[in-house]
């Protein structure tokens, strides 16, 4: 399938602009629209700089107004958020598109979503057996309250139990749901070859998907097996069970850095810097592999407590990219709405295909941030939107403005990785950790 958008009224009558996979479609007077309409040319004043978005996965099409001044309209209505079908027509100030949606042969071949070149992944065993001490001194990790047998993670009830359910994924037995994201839902499972406990994530489809993009989704997602790193959560097996697709990881005993947040509030200088520490030098070895997160986040930071010490692992590293690139993820920006968008640099929106590692040096940032104040880099406000125009057009809120008592050399630092221009922060995120580290000890420099 294609969509194509015709200007068919205004000054740039004639332009087409033509989708075969899934874009996102920035209209406006900003230079950072794929659609730039300039007022010095076209004399149109009623166009905001950021005016409206098109998120484009096809046959799928959604508009969403970004709080623009003079409003868009679908067919003569005015507009917030609406999907798009053959033949409706959009107007913001006197530029007019018209949508069209038709059937394509298929490509010869489905370009790699990250715009990176890749690599067939070096072999790596489907079954890697891993040891996993129960957080609770010898309690079930399932319910964390019934003792369990030395090597056995869990008790015989939380067996018994998940044997009456169903059970979709052969070769794992599912326990119980250990949470939800934009992508779909994560469920701790006993792996029947070794009963070893892992994780399972099974993937959220847009609709009833042909073999053939499944096949496609996997293949590039087997990539992330050639990920070898202590920082970083393991991807171990994956199939596609009756078109669920799924995906067996390492399962990490502990919490996450938004539980943290949650049960806590904002840390300590010294204890959210080295969270950030480990999870750029994770960042730094996948960027050395031509791989970006996309997806960095407090809920993808998992705080391992099997050993002695907390180790942070990244949970989720590049499936964001494969998913959102792929044709089976939908229309993804209202999922994303939950948690990702808050962390989200602008270059996701404005240059979605092509992100770079300088995107998961702003979301490490971000994050950061949040672990200091327990709040968001902008003041978010309004529907899916607002939030969306927020992200691209709004600079990071001044951290000391939340907490005053930070060093102001901390909050240079953190400021300049959350630059909106990526050219503009750290060259790396092994830049960014050097200029983090002596703020890892409990007393930290002086301001």
């Amino acid at each position: 399938m294609q969509i194509t958008l015709s200007v068919i009224a205004g000054p740039y009558t004639g332009q087409t602009f033509a989708f075969d996979r899934p874009q996102r479609f920035l209209v406006g007077r900003s230079k950072k629209a794929h659609f730039r309409l300039q007022p010095d040319k076209d004399k149109d004043r009623c166009v905001s700089r950021v005016h409206f978005l098109i998120e484009c996965n096809p046959p799928l099409c959604r508009l969403h107004d970004l709080n623009s001044r003079n409003g868009t309209y679908v067919n003569g209505q005015g507009v917030i958020s609406s999907d798009l079908a053959d033949g409706d027509e959009i107007r913001a100030g006197k530029t007019i598109l018209r949508v069209a949606i038709a059937e394509t042969a298929p490509p010869a071949s489905e370009e790699s979503p990250s715009g990176w070149t890749t690599v067939p992944p070096s072999p790596v065993p489907r079954s890697v057996p891993r040891s996993v001490s129960s957080p609770s001194g010898g309690r079930c990790l399932c319910c964390s309250v019934a003792p369990v047998e030395t090597g056995n993670p869990f008790c015989p009830a939380c067996r018994h139990s998940a044997g009456g359910q169903p059970q979709p994924i052969p070769g794992y037995l599912l326990l119980r749901e250990l949470g939800k994201g934009g992508m779909g839902v994560v469920y701790l499972a006993l792996r029947l070859l070794d009963q070893q406990p892992m994780a399972i994530k099974t993937i959220r489809l847009a609709e009833q998907a042909q073999p053939g993009p499944i096949a496609r989704f996997l293949r590039e997602a087997d990539i992330l097996r050639e990920l070898n790193h202590p920082g970083i959560v393991a991807f171990l097996d994956s199939g596609n069970a009756g078109g669920m697709i799924w995906f067996a990881m390492e399962y990490v005993a502990g919490s996450d850095a938004a539980r943290l947040l949650r049960d806590q509030g904002p840390q300590p200088i010294s204890l959210a810097v080295r969270i950030i520490l480990q999870a750029l030098e994770a960042l730094e070895y996948a960027h050395g592999r031509r791989l970006v997160h996309r997806d960095v986040k407090p809920a993808n930071v998992l705080l391992d407590s099997s050993g002695q010490h907390p180790w942070v692992k990244l949970a989720d590293f590049g499936l964001a990219r494969i998913y959102q690139a792929s044709r089976l993820s939908g229309l993804t920006l209202e999922n994303e709405m939950g948690g990702t968008l808050e962390f989200m640099p602008p270059e996701q929106i404005t240059d979605f295909r092509n992100v770079q590692p300088a995107a998961d040096q702003f979301s490490a940032a971000a994050t950061l941030y949040a672990l200091l104040t327990g709040r968001f880099i902008r003041a978010f406000s309004g529907g899916l939107a607002a939030r969306i125009e927020q992200v691209v057009s709004h600079d990071a809120i001044p951290i000391l403005q939340h907490q005053a008592n930070l060093p102001q050399s901390l909050a240079k630092v953190i400021h300049r990785a959350l630059q909106r221009e990526p050219d503009q922060r750290f060259p790396s995120v092994a830049h960014f950790r050097q200029a983090l580290l002596p703020f890892a000890e409990p007393t930290g420099p002086a301001s």
